[in-house]
């Protein structure tokens, strides 16, 4: 009996071997000739670099259903995407607290801040160790002028004060 698992795992092997050679030579044959197609039809006018991206992508996906058909042979294709989603899922919240906690203090400070350095407009400021004129305000913070060009944050001017 366990011959025969073993030859039909050999089997699958076999199969497994032959669909990512195939797919892999396919997907690059397909993106190499679509990348020309899109050249020939001049795609590239709409954006710089259109057509590589487009047959790229093209390409990743013959990749992609590549994988998926191998994974398909050893009945796989279920839990490496469930991992696989899960992964992605991590990385999407992980990046969307991050941006989220980054932005909101600085927003709440910016509407706490912002009405007085827009009153500030073309006068020297101290804020912290920073000096200069106040150039422009903007909705994250503001940009001081001394020597150099200096962005300052609402929550870091809120943070150490706005003097004048």
């Amino acid at each position: 009996m366990e011959f025969a698992t073993g030859i039909e795992l050999l089997k699958r092997l076999e199969v497994a071997f032959i669909t990512l050679f195939a797919g892999l030579v396919i997907g690059a044959v397909v993106g190499k000739v679509l990348k020309r197609v899109f050249f020939e039809f001049e795609i590239d006018r709409i954006a710089d670099g259109l057509s590589s991206v487009l047959a790229g992508m093209v390409e990743y996906l013959l990749y992609a259903i590549t994988v998926l058909l191998v994974l398909q042979q050893f009945s796989l294709t279920r839990p490496v995407m469930i991992t696989v989603v899960l992964f992605a899922s991590v990385f999407v919240i992980y990046v969307f607290l991050g941006e989220f906690l980054d932005v909101v203090p600085n927003i709440l400070a910016g509407l706490l801040v912002r009405g007085r350095v827009s009153s500030l407009l073309g006068r020297k400021v101290h804020v912290g160790r920073i000096s200069g004129v106040v150039k422009t305000v903007g909705w994250r913070g503001f940009w001081l002028k001394d020597k150099k060009l200096f962005f300052v944050p609402y929550w870091h001017a809120f943070r150490v004060g706005v003097r004048i």
